[in-house]
C-alpha cells in the first residue's frame, strides 16, 4: 500500500505516465502475486490520489493491470471532502468508487477517525469515535455490504499515543456491527405496530 506521490504543481497529466511505468517496473521487479495497492489521499498540496478519479487515471495509464489495486482511507476520504456519514452518501461513495475505479479493485480499509473537519484537505488521524467523522458516521461506511470481506486496519493514535490497542480494536468491531445493524433495520423495517411497542418499553 502507498500513496501516489504528487505532481509538484505540474498537474496529474502531466505525470500519469511517469508513475504508471513506475507502478508497472517494480509489479515487473517483484514478480508474483503481490499487487499495489494505491491509497486516496487527503487532498494536501499536489498530492496523486485526492479523488476517485486521479486513482482510476493512475490505474488507466497503466493499462489497467490486474496487480492494482486501491486501499480507502476513511479519514482521507473525509478530508478530502468525500462525505458519507449518511447511510446514502455511504451508498453513493460506493457506487462512485465503483464507476471509476471499480469496486473489484477495492482490497483493503484504513480505519481512521479524523481530527480535521470535513474538506479540512489534512492528514490527521483520530481514534475512532472522537473525531470529526464520529461513530455513527463510520458505522455508515463500515456496514455497506460491498465492505463486508475487506480487511480493515487502524492507523489510529490509541488511547496514549503509542498506537492501537486491543480497546482500540473492539471500537471498531462495535462501529462495524452498529453499521450492519442499521443496513439490516434499513432493509427490513419494523411494521408500525412492532415500533410503537418497542418504543413503548
Amino acid at each position: 500500500m502507498l500513496h501516489a506521490g504528487s505532481h509538484l504543481g505540474a498537474g496529474l497529466e502531466a505525470v500519469v505516465a511517469r508513475v504508471a511505468s513506475t507502478l508497472l517496473a517494480v509489479l515487473d521487479e517483484v514478480g508474483g502475486g503481490t499487487p499495489i495497492l494505491l491509497e486516496n489521499t487527503a487532498g494536501a498540496g499536489s498530492s496523486i490520489g485526492r479523488s476517485f478519479e486521479e486513482l482510476a487515471a493512475v490505474i488507466a495509464a497503466a493499462g489497467n493491470d490486474d496487480r492494482l489495486g486501491v486501499c480507502l482511507d476513511t479519514q482521507h476520504l473525509f478530508a478530502a471532502g468525500t462525505d458519507f456519514t449518511t447511510l446514502e452518501s455511504a451508498d453513493a461513495t460506493l457506487a462512485q468508487l465503483d464507476s471509476t475505479v471499480g469496486l473489484d479493485r477495492l482490497r483493503c480499509l484504513h480505519l481512521n477517525d479524523s481530527k480535521v473537519p470535513f474538506g479540512a484537505k489534512r492528514d490527521r488521524h483520530e481514534n475512532l469515535g472522537d473525531g470529526e467523522i464520529g461513530a455513527k458516521g463510520l458505522a455508515c461506511l463500515l456496514g455497506h455490504p460491498a465492505l463486508q470481506h475487506l480487511p480493515a486496519i487502524l492507523e489510529v493514535p490509541g488511547a496514549e499515543c503509542k498506537g492501537p490497542a486491543a480497546d482500540d480494536i473492539e471500537q471498531a468491531r462495535r462501529i462495524h456491527a452498529a453499521g450492519v445493524r442499521r443496513r439490516t433495520a434499513r432493509r427490513h423495517p419494523q411494521p408500525a405496530a412492532a415500533r410503537a411497542s418497542t418504543s413503548a418499553r
